[in-house]
């Protein structure tokens, strides 16, 4: 991934066995885009945080090269979990339809293909304005 496709906010996925491997494939938030150094120099690298926080609970917040951030797959759960409603083969929130398709969903042919969660994220915001907020995983 490259730093320019991220916002804060989205969603990713940290796949760094060596020192984070309970964290593979859970989903993470965003919460920095920065310089990391190491002894090789500076990389690009974020901040995150885990999704569902409870109050009064402490939770690591984690600092990650970019090299070891990982998309997550978009799939029919995810857009329900945004709060899209199915419509057919295709789901509806607020005038935005992504169509279901064999190589991905997509809004219109002119978009290119969505793969991942955070383009989802992405997508909505330029769209409407506005973050989509996550109702349920």
């Amino acid at each position: 991934m490259e730093a320019s496709e991220l916002r804060l906010g989205n969603l990713v996925t940290i796949d760094n066995e060596k020192h984070w491997a309970k964290l593979k494939n859970m989903p993470l938030k965003i919460t920095a885009i920065n310089q990391l150094q190491d002894l090789e120099g500076s990389k690009n690298g974020v901040g995150l945080e885990h999704l569902v926080q409870l109050p009064n609970t402490y939770y690591e917040t984690y600092s990650q090269y970019l090299h070891f951030i990982k998309p997550i797959e978009l799939n029919e759960a995810w857009l329900k979990s945004f709060g899209f409603k199915p419509l057919s083969k295709d789901f509806q929130k607020n005038a935005v339809i992504i169509h279901t398709r064999k190589r991905g969903f997509v809004v219109n042919t002119k978009i290119p293909v969505l793969k991942y969660v955070h383009q989802l994220q992405n997508l909505y915001y330029a769209l409407r304005g506005e973050e989509l907020s996550l109702n349920a995983l």
